[in-house]
């Protein structure tokens, strides 16, 4: 769970250096599937966490 959130929290991060710049259309894909994996890891490890 706490992976997940630190994959949101680069996701994020990243997405701020990105401020001021105009990065490719991959660059901005890659954040998104960050934050997307990080969204979907924090619920598997909650959902995990919850089971015991």
């Amino acid at each position: 769970m706490l992976l997940g959130i630190a994959i949101i929290l680069f996701g994020i991060a990243y997405e701020v250096t990105l401020i001021g710049y105009s990065p490719a259309e991959f660059l901005r894909f890659i954040v998104k599937t960050f934050k997307f994996i990080g969204i979907i890891v924090t619920l598997i490890g909650y959902f995990e966490a919850e089971k015991k």
